[in-house]
């Protein structure tokens, strides 16, 4: 019996090893062209595509890969990347494919958004009309929605994901960042920042956060990743997201 358990554990040990070997690419970047709405075509060149350019001149080599990769017959291939980004313009998926994110976190992945994802594709036909809708995601724990802009940030605790960036106090943004209005439902927020709703200011909210779920993560960066020369600490925080030392820190496996 003891010998019978010893095999079981042993050939568990190889399984977990073998799974996680898989798992041998670096960056996926969600190209999401195949998602019709008015501005999809000047969303992915605009954000999308400089978001693939800057992680590339960060010494990554991402490669494209299509919403669909969320879809369950696409697991084995979605497990593969050890990040997966998803960048402002990606908001709508479909149900089967939220589900899809929120296995490949528990599996090991991270997931790097800088959507909230609260777009519903219900009738799953790739295009934004009646009956689709807005829901909170569970899975990036911060509820986003409508416009802001944001102009300083506060360090509240110092990791991988905020290594660089001063520590417990306020820091001006060399130049004011778009984003949404976010609030926090189950997220660990790690930076916090002003919120100018309607150019007034209204309090303060998420600007950077990350949510544990089973062996893997989802790291929120809530401010838009738009001329990041412009704004060391939001290229920092890219930088931070995708470093090995955030990976081994946020997820089980490697």
């Amino acid at each position: 019996m003891k010998k019978e358990i010893l095999l079981l554990l042993f050939g568990f040990i190889l399984f977990s090893k073998n799974v996680f070997s898989e798992r041998n690419k670096e960056v996926g970047v969600v190209e999401y062209k195949k998602f019709e709405w008015k501005s999809s075509d000047y969303c992915y060149k605009i954000y999308t595509k400089y978001l693939f350019d800057t992680i590339s001149n960060l010494g990554f080599k991402p490669e494209w890969i299509e919403m669909d990769i969320f879809l369950p017959e696409n697991k084995t291939e979605r497990d593969r990347y050890k990040r997966i980004v998803i960048s402002t313009s990606a908001i709508w998926f479909t149900p089967e494919m939220y589900e899809g994110m929120d296995d490949y976190v528990k599996s090991g992945g991270l997931l790097i958004t800088n959507s909230s994802l609260i777009g519903i594709d219900i009738n799953r036909n790739y295009k934004l009309d009646e009956g689709d809708k807005y829901e909170a995601n569970e899975i990036v724990g911060v509820y986003g929605h409508a416009s802001a802009q944001m102009s300083k940030i506060f360090v509240e605790i110092e990791c991988p994901l905020t290594k660089g960036i001063p520590v417990g106090e306020w820091i001006s943004l060399e130049a004011k960042v778009a984003g949404r209005v976010t609030i926090n439902k189950s997220a660990t927020v790690l930076i916090t920042s002003d919120r100018i709703y309607k150019e007034e200011t209204s309090g303060n909210q998420p600007f950077l956060t990350y949510k544990h779920s089973g062996k893997g993560a989802c790291i929120y960066i809530v401010p838009v990743l738009l001329d990041l020369e412009k704004n060391k600490y939001l290229l920092t925080i890219l930088k931070n997201a995708l470093s090995k030392e955030t990976l081994e820190w946020l997820t089980i496996g490697e």
